[in-house]
């Protein structure tokens, strides 16, 4: 039984408990399903330990159901309201613009149950007649349906987008329309994987900001366009909407559109508790503004520490910055090294091209790891060809500023006994301990051979690598266990946010923080362009809390050296 399982059981009843207009308890519904899905642990282990009311938003009856769907593997709730709404949600929600009442909508008024039904009846063109809905509406759902039919997730990967929605923001900065735009939403919280683009501007004239942003070559058709917002399909396979609001309103229209959802519910209530109001448009008392052209403004009138985009996911955010506890994680200009760049060859062409990239990039310096031993013991890893890239490394440190950190990258499953790098190549190295674990549970003990593993202590970094950026993963993996032994060991644990090479997830990465953790991040770069990932395994840092003096790449060179024990 995953994590996932049971959040997708909450969420539904969140939808069912939204159609009957029970609004609290389907509040409290989405958040628990969504700090299910953000554990770093199986809830049987929390169960356990008799520690499920620990985990926000589980109170005593949402504990219940969690004890019942363990030991019986359903919860009664969910499957008598099935029996009145027996609705695919999770498949329906995947369709833009469809939230649980028009879901009902269609359920009465076409019987529709799932994305089949609701294809034949785009198809025989009965939605656009259907109350509530129309042409534009069933023409809507109709993009969604196609954009569906292309990728197995209705999101990306952050990764796979991120650079591409820059560009778009980058070139309506040169139109000369808008005298600000910002990208915000899932993207600007630097989420894992991407649902939607959502583009602000600044403009004096918002109609000729929206005529320039249509011919755009990133947009590929037009969905709707008013006088203040315009939404289009987008080439990068997502849609996305632009908007324009005055100077005045910006800040407040930045922090309702960069969300999350949750997060905006708890600003709301927090505002209504002063007697105040917040939307897009500011933060209000009997109509008076009170704060709105800057994010700071509106935190700071709420009582809060400003909290930053990356945290904006009702974990404790805000109560921590009510406190004015929140943790000093690192900004990105902070971030002075990427400690995973791989090489399977060494010729001084490539390590130019590394210190370059990374130069611009705005690094000070980069490890590059040898990843010739990735092959198992007497099939010829050239070992001397890593002895010439040491004395190149050591020739360019001795006459650069910017450094070199020469390592190895080690598979951990093969076992310290099957190592096969000379003893002395060892001591003189960076050792990277990696294990891919492509999200499928192995025949043997992952957990087991991670442990003995760390044990041995005949690596310096633990760099575990994942096929999709997930929390819940059926790897038969106790991360406590791991996270516990790192800290114990003195293993510092790699994060990674490159979307080919994922490290652990944020919420795992924030309990290994508070098992004592330390960190250090990597692009996981196979090749030079693809340093600019270490933005991302930034991000990963920042949305898991974790204190840039967690960080080893927050050091200058010679400190992370010293850290390292190199």
């Amino acid at each position: 039984m995953s994590n996932s399982e049971i959040a997708i059981i909450f969420d539904e009843l969140a939808d069912m408990e939204e159609i009957e207009g029970n609004r609290w308890e389907s509040l409290a519904y989405r958040k628990a399903a969504a700090s299910i899905r953000s554990l770093g642990v199986p809830l049987e282990t929390i169960y356990s330990k008799g520690e499920l009311r620990t985990i926000d938003g589980v109170g005593s009856a949402i504990e219940k159901k969690i004890i019942q769907f363990l030991e019986t593997g359903k919860v009664e709730k969910y499957a008598e309201m099935k029996s009145r709404y027996p609705i695919d949600f999770t498949g329906l929600r995947r369709v833009q613009g469809l939230g649980p009442k028009k879901i009902y909508a269609l359920y009465t008024g076409l019987g529709i149950t799932g994305l089949e039904d609701l294809k034949a009846a785009v198809e025989s063109h009965k939605i656009e007649k259907l109350s509530g809905f129309g042409k534009k509406s069933e023409d809507n759902i109709k993009r969604s349906l196609d954009l569906i039919a292309t990728r197995s997730s209705d999101r990306l990967p952050l990764g796979k987008i991120y650079y591409e929605v820059q560009n778009m923001v980058e070139a309506m900065r040169e139109s000369g329309t808008v005298q600000r735009v910002e990208v915000v939403g899932s993207i600007r919280r630097m989420k894992e994987t991407v649902g939607d683009v959502d583009i602000l501007a600044v403009s004096e004239s918002p109609d000729e900001a929206l005529r320039s942003f249509l011919p755009q070559k990133y947009v590929t058709g037009v969905i709707a366009s008013g006088p203040a917002k315009t939404s289009v399909n987008l080439s990068i396979g997502l849609n996305g909407d632009f908007r324009v609001f005055s100077a005045e309103s910006f800040g407040s229209a930045m922090q309702y559109f960069t969300g999350s959802k949750e997060h905006n519910i708890k600003m709301r209530d927090l505002a209504i508790q002063k007697g105040l109001k917040l939307n897009e448009y500011g933060l209000f008392r009997k109509d008076i503004p009170v704060a709105g052209e800057d994010e700071e403004g509106i935190y700071s009138a709420l009582g809060l520490q400003y909290v930053p985009p990356e945290m904006r996911e009702n974990t404790g955010e805000i109560e921590a910055a009510q406190k004015r506890m929140l943790p000093q994680i690192p900004e990105y200009v902070d971030i002075l090294g990427d400690l995973h760049v791989t090489v399977n060859r060494f010729t001084p062409e490539i390590i130019g091209e590394i210190v370059a990239t990374a130069r611009n990039e705005g690094l000070k310096y980069a490890a590059i790891l040898y990843d010739g031993t990735w092959v198992s013991r007497g099939s010829g890893a050239d070992y001397e060809e890593y002895k010439l890239m040491l004395k190149y490394v050591d020739k360019l440190n001795a006459g650069s500023e910017f450094r070199l950190i020469p390592g190895i990258r080690m598979p951990i499953n093969m076992g310290i006994e099957q190592v096969s790098v000379p003893p002395d190549t060892m001591s003189s190295a960076y050792v990277v301990g990696s294990l891919s674990v492509n999200g499928t549970s192995s025949a043997y003990d992952l957990t087991d051979t991670v442990l003995k593993s760390i044990k041995s202590r005949w690596f310096r970094t633990l760099s575990l690598s994942f096929t999709e950026a997930a929390p819940d993963r059926s790897t038969g993996m106790n991360y406590e266990e791991i996270f516990h032994a790192c800290a114990e060991n003195g293993i510092f644990v790699e994060l990674s946010g490159n979307p080919d090479d994922y490290g652990i997830h944020y919420t795992a990465a924030r309990a290994a923080s508070s098992s004592g953790v330390k960190f250090v991040l990597g692009s996981r770069a196979a090749l030079p362009g693809h340093i600019k990932y270490i933005k991302l395994s930034t991000a990963i840092a920042r949305r898991a809390w974790i204190e840039k003096s967690s960080i080893i790449n927050s050091a200058g060179y010679d400190r992370a050296k010293e850290i390292l024990q190199l």
